[in-house]
């Protein structure tokens, strides 16, 4: 059986079911990220091992001044090495981190 997560920022993670969660006392649907299909862009399966979305944990977890540094960093990542590693793709996961950038500079 796949496990997947929930996370509640005071209790941390649980492993969530169709039960009670007793992270924050809700009913969880059992999510398994690994099965659904690929947006290699947006949402790759690699980066949601467990049910854990790597990126919403950090947004939930991290400062904006952290997540600031943590998505220029990627897009500067990605613009820089997109003509010998992974061409458009890169070009798309450079748009990804600058709209994340752009949508965080966006909040109060």
């Amino acid at each position: 059986m796949q496990k997947s997560y929930c996370f509640n920022e005071q209790n941390g993670i649980y492993p969530a079911c169709e039960e009670m969660c007793r992270a924050c006392s809700t009913v969880k649907p059992n999510i398994n990220f690994e099965n659904s299909p690929e947006d290699l862009i947006n949402k790759p399966n690699h980066y949601h091992k467990g049910g854990i979305d790597v990126i919403g944990f950090a947004e939930q977890k991290f400062s904006k001044e952290e997540l600031r540094g943590f998505y220029r960093i990627n897009a500067i990542k990605y613009l820089t090495r997109y003509e010998m590693k992974g061409g458009v793709e890169d070009l798309d996961k450079t748009i990804f981190y600058v709209n994340k950038l752009k949508e965080l500079e966006a909040t109060a």
